[in-house]
């Protein structure tokens, strides 16, 4: 499945979970007031305050997450810099000639 079907299908989900959850919701006309860190709001109906829980807790995963893949991009760029250079080295190296046998093993062999 390619990437834009993928999010097609994503987007798809959340706006069907969407409508249900405004269809679940509205249904409820309860209104409360929520008092938080000293800031109270208004007397609003519950479906409200969840849609506006619900926006908030996706935009702040989205940030996270934003950042944590920005991260992980920047390694794997780092990573994958660092992998050229090793191949580029292992090249020149199955390049170089291979001596039969070194001065030194010779010198050895002829001593003993």
């Amino acid at each position: 499945m390619s990437t834009i079907q993928k999010i097609i299908q994503i987007l798809i989900y959340v706006l069907l979970l969407a409508v249900l959850l405004i269809f679940a919701m509205s249904n409820n006309e309860q209104t409360v007031s929520v008092k938080f860190l000293g800031w109270q709001t208004m007397q609003l109906p519950v479906w409200i305050l969840v849609v506006i829980s619900l926006i908030i807790g996706l935009v702040l995963g989205l940030a996270l997450t934003t950042g944590l893949v920005l991260k992980a991009n920047k390694e794997k760029r780092s990573v994958q810099k660092e992998l050229k250079k090793v191949k580029a080295e292992l090249n020149r190296m199955r390049n170089v000639p291979v001596e039969e046998e070194s001065e030194t093993e010779t010198e050895t062999e002829h001593e003993s």
